[in-house]
């Protein structure tokens, strides 16, 4: 490891956000940047998301504030007192990034655009998160985590697949979790991060816009593209998922490249089950995708899972680059090697609860920089000192 180094050292931002915007913050904080959270007198609207610890609803015991602001500091300040916007405005002077998901036009109303700010801070780069961006006939909307997945194209394809004459008859399913603020939340800190190095150059700061609904229209993963270039109609079908011996889910994916398909025939043909995969028509992966061909191939897929206990086709895919994964139950997470080795969960101290708690912390494994973990979401205003002396 890289003894304590991170991505973003040195780096200060200040996060004036709601749901749409809290999970980059975390990202940010968790690259190793000081992340200064200002909330609303009473704490920001997003501590009275539940679920909430002992099941007391409380704006200090919101496990989803806990989570979203993770290694953050806060300060109180209320930008509708003359006052606090002047406090506002040297605590953005002395940053380096604002990240706001306020309302459109709410900042600039009160004297607090990009503009007002960057004659201050030639440096600053502002990242405003909004639903559907600054500009345009939407610009006004207001929207939520399922209106994006929605009109974003998501819903499209979650879900189970036709019925047998190829008819949908049943709803979608919506994804769980901010998927779309998250989405927007990793788009906006690569945008950050890109506006920083930019400033390196240039010394020079500049806005960064974060429409939700643009970000999660353009992640509609495979749907766009093979409709543009391939003119392939899309339409939603379940994920494969095989069971196995003792009754264990596994998705088991087979479509995906480099060479997936070649590398599943090649694991069936190691015990004798891949039955015709082997025939030259399949290399055509036209003719894969026909409905009819690729159930066949999933058929075979699911008589060589079903030979098999739980802990052991996965691995073995795995060992072989083929994307296939188990059905866990979010517990059995916890203490996975894979999961260990890449430092993905770690313990974060709550002093003020006697306690310490298991987080998830590290998105990815790298040797040149490390994961910053916590401390724990702060308390309402608890870090006032930063922007009130003493």
């Amino acid at each position: 490891m890289a003894g304590g180094e991170t991505y973003l050292d040195g780096v200060r931002v200040v996060e004036v956000a709601d749901e749409q915007g809290e999970y980059c913050g975390r990202v940010l904080a968790s690259l190793g940047a000081e992340v200064i959270k200002v909330e609303p007198p009473g704490g920001s609207p997003t501590r009275w998301n539940g679920p909430f610890a002992d099941d007391v609803v409380d704006p200090e015991q919101s496990l989803y504030f806990w989570h979203y602001n993770l290694g953050k500091r806060s300060v109180v300040l209320d930008l509708d007192e003359e006052g606090d916007r002047e406090r506002f405005g040297e605590l953005v002077a002395g940053a380096d990034v604002l990240l706001e998901s306020c309302p459109v036009g709410w900042l600039a109303a009160r004297g607090l655009d990009y503009e007002d700010l960057a004659a201050r801070n030639p440096g600053l780069v502002q990242c405003s998160i909004t639903p559907f961006g600054p500009t345009g006939p939407w610009a006004e909307y207001q929207g939520s985590d399922l209106v994006h997945l929605a009109l974003g194209g998501q819903l499209m394809y979650c879900g189970y697949g036709p019925d047998i004459t190829g008819e949908q008859d049943l709803p979608p399913i919506a994804a769980q979790m901010w998927q779309a603020y998250h989405i927007a939340g990793d788009h906006a800190s690569m945008g950050i991060m890109a506006a920083l190095l930019a400033r390196d150059l240039t010394g020079e700061g500049q806005r960064v816009d974060v429409p939700i609904h643009q970000v999660v229209a353009c992640n509609t993963e495979l749907d766009v593209p093979n409709w543009i270039y391939l003119r392939n109609p899309m339409s939603r079908s379940a994920t494969p998922m095989s069971r196995t011996r003792d009754g264990r889910g596994l998705y088991t994916l087979w479509a995906h490249p480099p060479d997936g398909f070649g590398r599943i025939v090649a694991l069936l043909d190691r015990y004798g089950l891949a039955d015709d995969l082997a025939d030259e028509k399949y290399q055509d992966p036209m003719y894969r995708f026909q409905p009819d061909v690729m159930a066949h191939i999933q058929a075979l897929v699911d008589r060589f899972v079903a030979k098999h206990r739980f802990e052991g086709p996965w691995h073995e895919a795995q060992a072989e680059a083929i994307l296939w994964a188990p059905m866990r139950r979010p517990e059995e997470n916890l203490d996975d090697e894979n999961w260990a080795m890449r430092q993905t969960f770690a313990e974060v101290d709550h002093p003020e609860r006697g306690e310490s708690y298991r987080y998830l912390v590290g998105r990815w494994y790298s040797e040149q920089a490390d994961w910053t973990v916590g401390p724990r979401a702060p308390r309402i205003g608890e870090h006032d000192d930063l922007v009130r002396g003493g």
